[in-house]
């Protein structure tokens, strides 16, 4: 297995040239709808070097290498708008992955409580009740001369534009659909793929899981289930 620490120099120097690091994006959902509809939705995109996961990964090295997947769970696709509306929980593949989201904790995490209406709508009715007596107290402190001499002149600035050329740059990279896996999960192991570093989240009996931005350092650590890996 590569070392990964020359992997990344390599890609570093990439970057610098300006030459393109991305061939490969993976779309994997990260939603789950369990109630009524039984699917899973939210597909958000991954990318990676090629070059980085067939060094690290003979999984990847394998899938990669091949213009069609022998993975029924890796799908190449177009621009993925087909998927956009998710597909059913049992076409998914692994119904009970601890990495994906139920819609309802979402939505309780992202409402707002009520009394914080309450409190914006007190504060909008008082404001309104002296909305009146703010206009007249400037309509007095305004001066009969500054009326009549009308409103300031600005000086026009023109500033001739610099025309910029640039270059159309094509990104060619292949677009693979991945099913069984959430989006929290592959992020986690991509991250370890690069970096050899992964952390893990707390098992949901114990708690909620965290978002990333909960986690001890956000910038360095995509934690997952360990069930889902």
């Amino acid at each position: 297995m590569a070392n990964h620490q020359a992997l990344v120099e390599a890609l570093l120097m990439k970057s610098i040239l300006g030459q393109e690091l991305v061939d490969t994006k993976f779309h994997m959902f990260s939603g789950r709808r369990s109630r009524h509809l039984r699917k899973v939705f939210r597909l958000q995109a991954l990318s990676a070097n090629d070059v980085v996961l067939t060094a690290r990964s003979e999984f990847f090295a394998e899938l990669l290498s091949r213009t069609g997947s022998p993975d029924a769970t890796f799908v190449d696709f177009g621009d993925g708008s087909e998927f956009e509306d998710g597909i059913p929980l049992d076409d998914y593949g692994y119904g009970s992955d601890s990495d994906l989201e139920d819609e309802e904790e979402v939505k309780a995490i992202h409402t707002p409580p009520s009394d914080v209406t309450t409190v914006l709508e007190g504060n909008i009715s008082e404001s309104e009740d002296h909305e009146d007596d703010d206009v007249l107290v400037v309509a007095d402190t305004m001066c009969e001369s500054d009326a009549l001499a009308g409103p300031p002149q600005v000086e026009t600035l023109r500033v001739t534009p610099t025309p910029v050329q640039y270059q159309s740059q094509v990104s060619n990279y292949r677009n693979i659909l991945v099913r069984g896996t959430a989006f929290r999960t592959l992020k986690a192991l991509l991250l370890y793929l690069y970096t050899d570093k992964i952390s893990f989240s707390p098992l949901k009996s114990q708690g909620p899981l965290k978002t990333d931005a909960e986690t001890p350092n956000p910038s360095t650590s995509w934690p997952c289930s360990p069930k889902s890996m």
